[in-house]
């Protein structure tokens, strides 16, 4: 039963491709080509789809991810930064302070330190535009930003009330040494409390986030860069095979012409030599090119008839000839 089984599929295997053959010979050839053009035109369409796919669903959430990660990797790095130089404005500030002669230093240092303030501030918010996603992992890293985040607010606020309450003082008309050192050692007060050493357990947070995310953006430009990579190489694979396909389309197109129309010269030639006339140019297809092959033959049997006529009209008119020959030599005698 197997056995006969693979000769039926084998023999059908065999007559699927002539089927296709004398179907595809049964077109036109404006339908040949047509059918031709449209098979490369649909190669070119599905190698740009696709490649626009692969750009649409992979690299474009890539990209925006990307930007995201660096984006925030580079507002945590300006934001230990600014911490770091909160602490520097703060150090200045103590020193201006006990040298209080020189009022302009103690006022450049709070508007130092001020704007300090101000930047880490518009920082934080930066930090809070979390965009959505389905990946846990990133979520859990939003997460402990966003934790972070609030931490940061809540102890940057409690010392910036605590500074301005502070800082009133200076501020006064009349400034005598006794109240700038009572500044001075309340602020450095304020350092060991609720200042800024209460803000540096964060900083070594910021610094795994801002790890975190910028390894993430390293790992993404790699895969927006190899996927962007297979992009190209679709769009590369469907030139070469549109052009190969359109190449072999020309030279089968040529040939489907050109080579009945030599196979009819020939043959019309060698009747006009040889006289012929059984001779018959074979006819591979329906198109317009076998029509006109048919029509060569027909061509043919018509003369082949013709002559065969003038053949026998000969013959009867060289006997009625030789008949009346044969009377008029009767007649003289």
């Amino acid at each position: 039963m197997s056995l006969i089984s693979s000769q039926h599929n084998l023999t059908k295997s065999k007559i699927s491709p002539d089927i296709a053959l004398h179907k595809f010979n049964r077109l036109s050839i404006r339908q040949k080509i047509g059918w031709g053009y449209g098979l490369v035109i649909g190669v070119v369409l599905v190698g740009v789809t696709s490649a626009f796919l692969v750009a649409t669903y992979s690299v474009r959430p890539l990209r925006n991810q990307l930007e995201t990660d660096q984006r925030k990797a580079k507002v945590l790095d300006g934001l230990g930064q600014s911490l770091l130089q909160l602490k520097y404005n703060q150090d200045n500030l103590v020193q201006f302070l006990s040298n209080g002669q020189d009022r302009s230093k103690i006022e450049r240092g709070v508007s130092a330190l001020r704007s300090n303030i101000f930047v880490m501030n518009n920082q934080l918010e930066q930090l809070q535009d979390i965009p959505e996603t389905t990946d846990i992992k990133i979520q859990q890293d939003y997460q402990a930003l966003q934790d972070l985040t609030q931490r940061y607010k809540e102890r940057l606020n409690n010392y910036s009330e605590q500074f301005e309450k502070l800082i009133q003082t200076t501020e006064q008309p009349n400034l005598n040494p006794k109240i700038l050192e009572s500044v001075q050692k309340s602020l450095l007060n304020l350092n060991r409390t609720t200042g800024i050493i209460q803000v540096y357990p964060v900083y070594a947070e910021t610094t795994q986030l801002e790890n975190k995310f910028r390894n993430r953006a390293e790992t993404a430009l790699k895969n927006y860069e190899r996927i962007e990579s297979f992009s190209k190489i679709i769009i590369i694979i469907t030139v070469f095979v549109s052009s190969g396909l359109a190449i072999i389309f020309a030279i089968f197109t040529s040939n489907m012409i050109a080579n009945p129309l030599d196979i009819m010269i020939k043959v019309a030639e060698q009747v006009s030599e040889e006289s012929d006339f059984a001779l018959q140019a074979p006819v591979t297809s329906s198109d317009e090119i076998g029509v006109l092959t048919q029509s060569l033959n027909h061509l043919i049997q018509r003369v082949a008839e013709y002559t065969e006529e003038l053949q026998k009209a000969k013959i009867v008119a060289e006997a009625a000839n030789r008949s009346k020959s044969v009377f008029l030599a009767n007649m003289s005698h």
